[in-house]
């Protein structure tokens, strides 16, 4: 069968079986140019310069643009719906973001109002930290308060700080000693200097002397955590008298827990002198008439340089350097 001649037009492509409709052409455009100015056309008086070829009979062949046309996908209901939901789900994250910031600039604006995360030792939360929130309390009652009980006696990074799960911790100065440096990024301000005290329950017999001498306690059931300050400055004060180190019948840093041991009469413990600054030992405890090396031992506060506090948080740091300076005048001060 032969092969059926073929015209060379302008015309768009379409599809087969269709008749020939001439294009639509833009004044100015190329297709109106070329054919104004009169392209070269055959023996029949056709353009011989088109980009699509059409058949004899007036019907076309698809081209390009046709087999693109036919392969986009239409939407069907299960995408439109998908898309509806993907839409939706959009909306409601921006009022999730919306409302999240929102309620950081009303506390950010609220002096009154906001949430204060600390991180601080055992030892630091029952004497320096539980007088300055029972004082800001008081003050903003509407004010919540997220305590977190952190440990940094191997390293100073403060991991939490920087990834704003805390707005400040409390902590002893292992610096002082030389045993560790703060990074740069992080402010450290000195509370004040904390000391040891040798303390046992008011029921010891310990309790109702005078004067003791260091080597009476030699044999003493001692209630000390190991590696620590406190070990330190007894193993320090034993050597001083050509005294051994007694061994610590008791290796631990609860505070709850030594509370309960010493109040039975029979052990004895030192423990720094900010622990008796809570109302939980007044009345359980004795301190001893035994002098340990007075070094210094400062608390410090630590925060992430260049960022911003809350009111609610610099409400805090000023009660606690209030409560660092006169521990009794706290409920007095009236800093703001």
């Amino acid at each position: 069968m032969p092969l059926p001649l073929l015209e060379f037009g302008y015309d768009v492509p379409g599809r087969l079986g269709e008749p020939h409709r001439p294009p639509v052409e833009a004044a100015g455009s190329a297709f109106s140019h070329r054919r104004r100015s009169g392209g070269q056309h055959d023996e029949g008086g056709n353009p011989s310069g088109g980009f699509s070829a059409r058949c004899v009979g007036g019907h076309s062949r698809p081209g390009e643009y046709g087999r693109r046309a036919a392969s986009r996908p239409r939407p069907t209901r299960r995408r439109a719906y998908a898309l509806r939901a993907s839409a939706d789900q959009s909306k409601s994250d921006r009022l999730r973001r919306t409302q999240a910031r929102d309620q950081r600039h009303r506390f950010l604006a609220d002096p009154t109002t906001g949430e204060v995360r600390i991180g601080c030792p055992e030892s630091l939360a029952a004497g320096v930290l539980s007088p300055i929130i029972d004082e800001l309390s008081r003050r903003s009652p509407r004010v919540r308060f997220q305590v977190a009980l952190v440990n940094y006696h191997s390293r100073l990074e403060f991991p939490e700080l920087r990834e704003r799960r805390l707005d400040l911790v409390l902590e002893r100065d292992h610096e002082a000693s030389g045993e560790l440096e703060y990074a740069e990024d992080l402010d450290v301000e000195q509370l004040f200097d904390d000391h040891l005290l040798v303390v046992a329950g008011v029921t010891s017999p310990w309790a109702r002397r005078r004067k003791i001498n260091l080597a009476e306690l030699a044999d003493a059931p001692w209630i000390l955590p190991a590696n620590s300050w406190n070990w330190s400055r007894v193993e320090e004060a034993f050597g001083a008298i050509g005294k051994t180190m007694p061994n610590a019948m008791v290796d631990t840093v609860s505070v709850a827990l030594r509370q309960q041991l010493l109040a039975t009469g029979r052990f004895v413990a030192a423990i720094p002198a900010s622990t008796l600054r809570s109302n939980i030992h007044k009345g359980l405890l004795k301190v001893l008439p035994v002098a340990l090396p007075n070094k210094p031992w400062p608390v410090v506060m630590v925060t992430l340089k260049h960022r911003t506090l809350s009111p609610a948080v610099q409400q805090f740091i000023e009660l606690a350097r209030i409560s660092a300076r006169a521990p009794a005048q706290i409920e007095k001060s009236k800093a703001f």
